[in-house]
């Protein structure tokens, strides 16, 4: 018995054609609530279920939205060149009475060109005590 139109019922052609309507949308890209524009083969790269730390979003320090730094240093962002905890480069602590400046531990107590800060001067000869500079 050949197959014509007369023998096919009406259900089984629209679901032919719809079989071979769906086939060509199967590359087109899907949308996502996410920040990023994903498609199916993207699931690798994106997991909603990661916490939300630098580690598995860099761009989490780029934002400047209530970011600390840029750099990501164990889960967190952080500032390399000031933060005392990760100065120049993660992990690395500034010991006690130093400060962080550019990414360099400095003791700012004693310090005539970093005085009680980063960049603070004593002028006129001042010299730095304890952070804070001598005119006498």
């Amino acid at each position: 018995m050949a197959i014509t139109a007369r023998n096919l019922k009406p259900t089984l052609i629209i679901s032919i054609l719809f079989f071979f309507m769906v086939i060509p949308m199967g590359g087109h890209r899907v949308m996502r609530e996410s920040p990023q524009q994903y498609n199916y083969y993207d699931n690798y790269y994106y997991n909603p279920r990661l916490p939300q730390i630098c580690e598995n979003f860099p761009a989490i320090c780029n934002n400047n939205h209530g970011s600390s730094g840029k750099d990501c240093c164990r889960s967190q962002c952080v500032d390399l060149k000031s933060d005392m905890f990760n100065c120049g480069k993660c992990g690395n602590w500034c010991n006690y009475s130093q400060v962080c400046c550019g990414g360099r531990c400095l003791g700012v107590l004693f310090d005539n060109s970093n005085c009680g800060r980063c960049g603070n001067k004593c002028s006129n000869g001042g010299r730095c005590n304890y952070g804070m500079c001598s005119y006498a």
